[in-house]
């Protein structure tokens, strides 16, 4: 985990929590706002038009201490002449406040404000009304005083004020971004806690990669009883420590068992070198013989290097191509080389027809050429070899090759396919030792499995999947 803030997986979940909380909250917060300011719109809207159907229905002349009574410390009325100019006026916020009176032009147009319209007060843009004007009919007037005069009118505004609305609005809109910043941290501290908990595997699968990387090979993830994503991602990591450390411990044994195997051809070359160098081959016949022991153990080393090149290569992650391999047209070439090896052999071959399995068909020969290389190399001449391709009865193409030899004792047949094992009575030239390691490479690498048993001589069987 990354030590500064930013780079925090922590945090970086804990900001998009509380972000996408906060999205939310804006919503909910803003929904009832948004309702309470269209339902007092339309409760003030409601309020003009009333206004407007009394003044409307009631005969003049209008006296202006009568008309006030209707809604005197929220309304505002003003009476208009023919020339659009207030003749008369009541109400406002507060009476007699010019202040707070809604700011209007000072002639006043017919078309102005004919359905419920805002407008802020005079001085004071803060302080909100709905303004509505309409046409009375022909002949009204209106008394300034109750007993003065009365004075024409043709039209009339109407104003409700929108303060109280806009407390209650203001009010909500305070409690709820306080509520919201409150509820925000709740959320922001409650994550960072859950996190803290929920990321805690993380850190010791980092924790434990660390460990190993440091040489603590035997280290591995703690995998918890719970099922979840933690426990899956723990033991997969520990799965590939173990394939890590088993390929580790493969590749030392392997260098280690290729040093060996190599240390005894060098010395041989070695010492037929230096008695040819000291002088110490009297004749040519002792000469020839030192250089056909160089040659034989310079052979051998390179047999067995070319195996351990062929392992390595079998190692590699990459994977063998993939076609369509008649396996029973394989046998038929490898049991015809076998037979031009040692004509005076009994190799007999028992193959199904189109047993195909999916593979690298070079890979496949070398599975049978070293299976029929071996049993000619260990077992007598007189000794009879077997072939046999068929499909099994668990519907997996099967390969066996057995011989009537001395067959497999039990350590051999737990042994024969590790790298560098010779059993007794193979000899200083009997092969590398890594043949059959190669077989169960190759076998493995496609899928399938090889084993091998002692039954009147030495079995080999191995099973591949059927190519579909």
């Amino acid at each position: 985990m990354a030590s500064g803030w930013r780079h925090s997986m922590r945090s970086r979940l804990t900001a998009g929590i509380v972000l996408l909380a906060g999205v939310g909250l804006l919503i909910a917060d803003a929904a009832p706002v948004a309702a309470l300011w269209f339902y007092f719109r339309h409760n003030a809207d409601t309020v003009l038009y009333q206004a407007e159907r009394t003044i409307r229905s009631t005969p003049g002349p209008y006296v202006l201490a009568s008309i006030q009574q209707l809604e005197p410390d929220a309304f505002y009325i003003a009476f208009l002449g023919a020339d659009g100019r207030v003749v008369a006026e009541s109400g406002g916020a507060k009476a007699n406040s010019n202040e707070l009176k809604p700011a209007l032009p000072e002639v006043i147009a017919p078309d102005y404000a004919l359905r419920p319209t805002p407008a802020a007060a005079a001085g004071n843009r803060t302080h909100r009304y709905r303004v509505l004007n309409f046409a009375l009919p022909a002949g009204r007037a209106v008394e300034p005083v109750r007993g003065a005069p009365a004075v024409p009118v043709a039209r009339v505004v109407v104003a409700r004020s929108m303060s109280f609305d806009d407390g209650v609005l203001t009010w909500l809109l305070g409690v709820e971004i306080v509520a919201t910043v409150a509820v925000l941290g709740g959320i922001a501290l409650l994550s960072r806690a859950v996190l803290r908990v929920g990321l805690r595997p993380l850190r010791e699968m980092a924790a434990t990669a660390s460990a190993i990387a440091a040489g603590e090979l035997d280290r591995r993830v703690p995998v918890a009883e719970r099922r979840d994503e933690a426990r899956e991602v723990g033991l997969a990591l520990n799965r590939a420590f173990d394939a890590r450390e088993h390929a580790d411990a493969r590749l030392r044994q392997f260098i280690s068992d290729a040093s060996h195997e190599l240390r005894t051809p060098l010395a041989t070359i070695r010492g037929w070198a230096q008695t040819c160098g000291h002088g110490l081959a009297s004749d040519r016949a002792a000469v020839d013989h030192a250089i056909a022991r160089i040659d034989a153990e310079a052979a051998r080393m390179h047999r067995l290097v070319a195996a351990m090149l062929q392992l390595a290569r079998l190692d590699q992650v990459n994977a063998a191509s993939e076609e369509p391999v008649d396996l029973g047209a394989l046998a038929v070439e490898a049991v015809a080389d076998a037979r031009a090896i040692d004509p005076a052999r009994s190799v007999e071959l028992t193959a199904a027809e189109h047993v195909y399995v999916s593979g690298d068909v070079d890979q496949l020969r070398r599975v049978l050429q070293n299976l029929l290389s071996n049993a000619l190399r260990h077992t007598p001449p007189t000794a009879a070899i077997s072939v046999t391709v068929a499909v099994s009865e668990a519907g997996a193409a099967e390969l066996v090759v057995a011989d009537s030899g001395p067959g497999l004792d039990d350590s051999a047949v737990t042994r024969v396919f590790e790298r560098f094992y010779r059993g007794e009575g193979s000899g200083r030239d009997g092969g590398a030792g890594l043949g059959l390691s190669i077989v169960e490479e190759i076998v493995e690498g496609h899928g399938g499995r090889i084993t091998a048993r002692s039954d009147g001589g030495a079995v080999f069987t191995a099973t591949f999947p059927l190519c579909r």
